[in-house]
């Protein structure tokens, strides 16, 4: 069986409605399949696609393969009747709204289980975030959790996650298209405060948010199947996408994201460039790595001391987005720095702070020098 195109013939014949013809599974491969499928939350589809394929009776590993299938339905009812109810608060509560990402997604593919989402991404404006913030805590029982670089974390009763925006990104180069957001939304049908993105928009921003994970350690290949999607499903005007991407250099970015697209789920055919992007973004899975992401970040600060500096001392313009408190007095910038290294320290993960050092130190100048030319490469630094 050849690795990895046989993960992306199955789900091209569940997402793309295709008949590639796919041999008979081992065990073997079925262990393979779920370790790749696990790292990229794409069980569930996989799953679909094995009941076309001849597995070993009484596997064990196609029992897990179910399981997560039946989890995905579940986690998709639970979110979407969320969703729903969250659209009902925010009509209600006159709050303009526009949902992100899965929410709209999921409408584009062939069964929306296949789009899952382990939250619910929303932004309000700016000016209704702590109206909004309140609301749902104080009236509709909602737990806030923390506030981060452009969103706040919040949990229903049901303990469905939802991340409610108040900017579309924490990167600079992006932030000046994205505040505009609102400018590119219509009404939702029938709605009076639910707004949609143009869908050139809506492209423009699925590429900011895949390449803002791509420099953080990578994004997975969920991304890559939601492009295909967008490309074949929701139809956009492909100039108007490159012009916006022209403007805050991503231009590369995204024809090499369409061509890598197209070796994976069409008739595309590898280049050394998008080789490296598929190794790249398949050994670093959905979340990235943190390797990846101190090897890029040491790379832009030209040393492991200056990276170390960087991330004890926050730069102005990320840590007014964590502390609004520092805009309006800068005197307050020491305070709030020692307020974060607190809180990361002792209320997040001290594991995980002595482990990104311990990586930090270690990592090879050839890793920083391989990833920093793959990122200069598509643009993105």
């Amino acid at each position: 069986m050849e690795k990895p195109a046989i993960v992306f013939d199955i789900i091209a014949n569940i997402i793309c409605d295709k008949q590639i013809a796919v041999e008979e599974m081992s065990e073997d491969d079925l262990k393979y399949l779920w370790s790749i499928s696990q790292k990229h939350d794409v069980s569930h589809i996989i799953s679909k696609g094995l009941e076309q394929i001849t597995c070993p009776d009484g596997s064990l590993m196609l029992q897990k393969f179910k399981k997560m299938q039946t989890l995905a339905i579940y986690r998709h009812i639970q979110t979407e009747y969320e969703l729903n109810s969250l659209i009902e608060i925010f009509e209600n509560e006159g709050i303009d709204f526009i949902p992100l990402k899965g929410s709209v997604l999921r409408n584009y593919y062939p069964e929306a289980w296949l789009r899952t989402s382990c939250d619910i991404d929303i932004l309000v404006r700016n000016q209704d975030l702590d109206k909004a913030v309140r609301l749902l805590v104080e009236k509709y029982g909602y737990t806030f959790k923390e506030r981060g670089l452009h969103d706040i974390s919040l949990f229903s009763k049901g303990k469905i996650h939802l991340e409610l925006h108040f900017d579309l990104t924490s990167e600079d180069r992006y932030s000046q298209i994205l505040s505009t957001v609102w400018e590119h939304c219509i009404l939702a049908a029938n709605k009076s405060h639910q707004y949609l993105m143009n869908n050139e928009f809506f492209v423009f921003y699925h590429l900011t948010h895949m390449a803002e994970h791509f420099v953080h350690g990578g994004c997975g290949i969920r991304p890559f199947i939601d492009l295909w999607v967008i490309n074949t499903k929701m139809g956009y005007d492909e100039a108007t996408v490159v012009k916006l991407c022209e403007q805050v250099g991503l231009s590369e970015f995204y024809f090499q994201t369409k061509n890598l697209v197209s070796v994976w789920l069409e008739s595309g055919t590898h280049t050394s460039l998008t080789l490296e992007m598929e190794n790249f973004v398949i050994g670093a899975g959905i979340y990235g790595t943190m390797e990846n992401n101190i090897a890029l970040n040491q790379g832009n600060d030209k040393g492991k001391s200056n990276y170390i500096f960087h991330r004890i001392f926050l730069p102005y313009e990320k840590l007014k987005r964590l502390y609004p408190g520092v805009e309006r007095n800068k005197m307050l910038i020491p305070l709030y720095q020692v307020k974060r290294w607190v809180n990361f320290v002792f209320k997040k993960d001290k594991k995980r702070a002595r482990q990104e050092i311990k990586v930090s130190a270690s990592i090879s100048q050839e890793k920083v020098n391989s990833v920093k030319h793959l990122c200069s490469t598509l643009g993105l630094k």
